[in-house]
């Protein structure tokens, strides 16, 4: 079931999308944060030097902000998606302070090594 509302909102923000002009995508770990590996509670994000900076200036030049990220250790079973979207809110808090958001975010829970048929069909 948690599957099909995350096929479901990829397709409703994906129409959102299509009706803004201007879009950058983003992954998170990384980019955003440093990649500290299976990061999903807030204690475990450290900052990219810059980072909201950035963001902020993407979305004064108009674009809309979207976060992709691989959470590969959804399939491995170290936490599920509720964490990822609770890290996700907690992430749009923190950037709110610093004058700016992202705009969505999107995620894909599969590994190929760790996948019994779950979340395989998400990563076409």
């Amino acid at each position: 079931m948690a599957a099909s509302r995350m096929a479901h909102g990829a397709v409703r923000s994906w129409l959102i999308l299509k009706n803004h002009g201007l879009r950058h995508f983003l992954d998170r770990d990384g980019v955003l944060n440093e990649d500290r590996g299976y990061a999903y509670r807030p204690e475990q994000i450290r900052w990219i030097p810059g980072a909201a900076e950035a963001i902020r200036m993407l979305k004064g030049r108009g674009y809309f902000v979207f976060v992709v990220t691989s959470q590969a250790g959804i399939a491995r079973g170290l936490y599920d998606a509720t964490d990822v979207q609770a890290l996700h809110v907690w992430t749009n808090e923190k950037l709110s302070r610093r004058g700016t958001r992202i705009d969505n975010f999107r995620f894909s829970p599969y590994h190929p090594d760790y996948d019994h048929g779950d979340y395989c069909h998400l990563a076409h």
